[in-house]
């Protein structure tokens, strides 16, 4: 009861600090402005680690509905606060909001799908770096929450031997990535290493729970093979191997506009695009590694070379 007090204290020291402050004016100084940065993060990690939804409503499970499931009136509270500080003049104070709102994604992950305009925004190929980096993060870590939620409550129907309603959150995050696949994959070969490696990170995910079908990424997974980074290249190429032990042709079908999207991946990235690479005093193909999936059966081997020939025939 004594922490229950606590937190509640701190809740309403935090969030009534941010809330007579007005949101959409700079900080007047540079004491005030650590101050809101540090009650906005607070707060996130606060609504994060302790369920205050405790008055939380009842709401269909219906995907199209869940972007209007209502919690308890902290976390409504709190929601309307963080977005209101989204429109700050300060890039800092603006950056922890998302952050802080990020952290309501994996408790509350209905939450996103009420952002829907501000996450095309954000995950646009023109937004702030930085931006796309704690959007990505938040969405990695919803994944991470949604998976632990499954694994938990698979445990618990188990343990109890009956039917139990699956959790109305379960799966919203796996639905997020599904809703924005196509910004996340362009981000996976953006021009800054931080923002390919967390979009990387989203795509490993989806694959490996078998979210998203393969045949969708594996244009962009041919180009990030060829990344001058070695561990996304490797990265990208662990992905490749595992897609291609289940469907092999899938890669072949996607072979000519992967080697295409590489060139222009490259251009764009590095200025100029190199098809040769060293490795180990040795010049190789940037595309060595993706050949050894299909050199050891013949007919895999002749349909690879078909499709990169195919690449010179006219339209």
């Amino acid at each position: 009861r004594g922490k229950e007090y606590i937190l509640e204290t701190l809740y309403n020291s935090f969030s009534g600090y941010l809330r007579k402050i007005n949101p959409g004016a700079a900080p007047p100084s540079i004491k005030a402005k650590q101050t809101i940065i540090r009650a906005l993060f607070s707060l996130g990690n606060l609504c994060k680690y302790y369920d205050f939804d405790e008055d939380r409503k009842k709401c269909t499970s219906d995907y199209e509905e869940l972007r209007h499931v209502v919690y308890g009136s902290h976390i409504e509270g709190i929601y309307e606060t963080f977005t209101c500080y989204l429109n700050n003049p300060d890039e800092a104070v603006r950056l922890v909001a998302l952050r802080s709102l990020g952290c309501l994604f994996s408790p509350y992950p209905a939450i996103i799908l009420r952002l829907t305009n501000s996450m095309q925004a954000w995950l646009s190929k023109s937004s702030n770096t930085n931006v796309k980096n704690e959007v990505l993060t938040s969405i990695s870590n919803a994944l991470l929450e949604d998976e632990e939620r499954r694994s938990r409550f698979s445990k618990m129907k188990e343990k109890a031997n009956e039917n139990l309603e699956d959790e109305q959150d379960t799966g919203v995050s796996i639905n997020l990535v599904q809703k924005y696949l196509t910004q996340i994959l362009n981000l996976m070969l953006d021009k800054e290493v931080s923002v390919r490696i967390n979009a990387l990170k989203i795509v490993t995910n989806v694959l490996k729970n078998s979210a998203v079908h393969p045949i969708l990424c594996v244009e962009h997974l041919i180009a990030l093979s060829t990344d001058h980074v070695a561990n996304l290249a490797e990265a990208a190429q662990e992905s490749l191997g595992i897609i291609f032990e289940n469907h092999p042709t899938m890669i072949l079908n996607r072979v000519a506009n992967g080697v295409k999207r590489s060139f222009f991946f490259q251009r764009d990235v590095f200025e100029a695009s190199y098809p040769i690479r060293q490795e180990k005093g040795k010049r190789i193909s940037v595309f060595n590694k993706l050949y050894n999936l299909f050199k050891a059966n013949k007919t895999n081997r002749h349909n690879f070379f078909h499709s990169l020939v195919s690449i010179f025939d006219e339209d």
